[in-house]
């Protein structure tokens, strides 16, 4: 009977009498195991998924600490429309002991141009963000971790809740690699917003725009 080559992983290891074998499920169960693995090579385009089917998929928490997304995002339509650079975007918003929450944005096009905004913004700009999580359900993302060797997409999501709770998603290569319901378009929408309602622009035209090093 022939079995699918994902099903099981056979792991050779060092035993006190020479090299021993064993079969696990699945990478998890594997690096579960405690012994020294290798991360899993990346061929012809496939992907390797190291997500952790521990991560929990329910957040209690609506309050958010801190909020950090990096991504790199092009082809979609929504951002022409709202006036959005293609290209890296690195994205925060932290709550301050002042009660404020403070917002950077570090962009850079493939053309090496940059800008970077940072400001003070009311606490209730988290809010905004926790609604945004909860319209796209990111909660279900939590623990996924994808790589291929394609081009064109990256994003690292991480979210941490003042119950310490966190939301931890990240991926690098093709599309494939990005959760179908994660959508960045409303996410620089509203640090567009957010940072144009502090007097400034969000954008190459923001008077801090500089060609990358």
């Amino acid at each position: 009977m022939k079995m699918k080559a994902a099903a099981l992983l056979l792991i050779a290891a060092l035993t006190a009498g020479g090299v021993g074998f064993m079969i696990y499920r699945n990478s998890a169960e594997a690096a579960n195991s405690g012994l020294d693995i290798p991360e899993p090579e990346v061929i012809d385009g496939g992907t390797t998924d190291n997500s952790s089917r521990e991560a929990s998929k329910e957040i209690k928490s609506r309050n958010i600490s801190e909020f950090r997304y990096e991504l790199e995002c092009a082809g979609y339509s929504e951002m022409e429309e709202a006036g959005l650079e293609e290209g890296f975007y690195e994205l925060s918003l932290r709550r301050t002991e002042s009660g404020k929450a403070e917002l950077t944005a570090d962009f850079r096009s493939s053309s090496n141009e940059k800008f970077s905004v940072k400001t003070e913004t009311p606490a209730e700009a988290l809010d905004e963000v926790q609604k945004l999580i909860e319209e796209q359900k990111l909660a279900k993302i939590n623990g996924w971790h994808k790589r291929n060797t394609a081009l064109g997409c990256s994003f690292d999501l991480y979210v941490l809740y003042d119950s310490k709770e966190t939301i931890s998603a990240s991926g690098e290569g093709g599309c494939s690699v990005v959760p179908d319901q994660l959508n960045p378009v409303p996410f620089l929408k509203l640090f567009k917003k957010l940072t144009e309602t502090q007097g400034l622009r969000f954008g190459l035209d923001n008077g801090q725009a500089e060609e990358a090093e």
